[in-house]
């Protein structure tokens, strides 16, 4: 009996760890497996080949025939999302690590990944239509 108390409690403690808390990473976590530093360097690889996808699926949008204003409102929203995803994976990454630690890096390569893939997801949900050549 008092086995399966510290069991539990160990249990519950181990949620209540900032480990649980990290990021979840989308698409199953290309870099998964590697140690702590190489893994932030893979995930700021793969951050900007998101980076690139972001801009050229932003291109194709701003050479279809979307309303100039829209256009214009797209170009600020992008700048401001740039701008949220810095300070979010800044914050994020201080949250569970200190300042410089490698732990701090990673976290914070993983999370640059993750919002860029979100906001590519978001980028293509609501603007595939203007990419069409059908339109």
């Amino acid at each position: 009996m008092l086995r399966v108390m510290v069991l539990a409690l160990l249990a519950i403690g181990g949620l209540a760890s900032p480990a649980f808390a990290q990021r979840n990473v989308p698409n199953g976590g290309v870099c998964q497996g590697l140690a702590d530093i190489p893994t932030g360097e893979c995930y700021g690889r793969e951050s900007e080949k998101v980076d690139k996808e972001i801009q050229a699926f932003l291109q194709k949008v701003e050479g279809s025939s979307i309303d100039p204003d829209a256009r214009d409102q797209l170009k600020w929203a992008q700048n401001a999302w740039t701008q949220y995803r810095d300070l979010t994976c800044a914050a994020d990454s201080r949250a569970y690590f200190g300042a410089g630690s490698p732990g701090g890096s990673t976290e914070y390569s993983i999370c640059l990944y993750s919002e860029a893939r979100l906001r590519l997801q978001d980028l293509h949900t609501i603007y595939d239509w203007a990419e069409r050549p059908d339109r």
